[in-house]
């Protein structure tokens, strides 16, 4: 996987494909990519309650040797925090849209 492309895309078009546990994970890096940068795998899979295997096993299914590679990932990409956040708003969106 090449570190400089924004896994969140990626992760977002994989989404309804995954399992169950997956998905909990999936979900956790979309809605919290910031927090997860700083967060050991043994405190992301305590906090949703999967195994350890689990998220390194999503890391492998989304392109990554592993958990580190993916908070590399995740933090060369949240240098423009806006991208993240804005990515699937646009201009002519109205606000009940949004």
């Amino acid at each position: 996987m090449d570190n400089n492309r924004n896994i969140i895309p990626i992760i977002k078009s994989l989404y309804p494909s995954l399992h169950r546990v997956e998905k909990k994970i999936a979900g956790f890096i979309l809605e919290n990519p910031e927090k997860i940068i700083y967060m050991p795998i043994a405190q992301v899979a305590k906090e949703l309650k999967v195994a350890e295997s689990s998220v390194v096993n999503f890391c492998k299914i989304i392109g990554f040797d592993g958990f580190k590679q993916l908070k590399i990932n995740l933090v060369k990409n949240l240098d423009n925090p806006e991208k993240l956040i804005y990515e699937d708003i646009n201009k002519d969106d109205s606000q009940q849209d949004v």
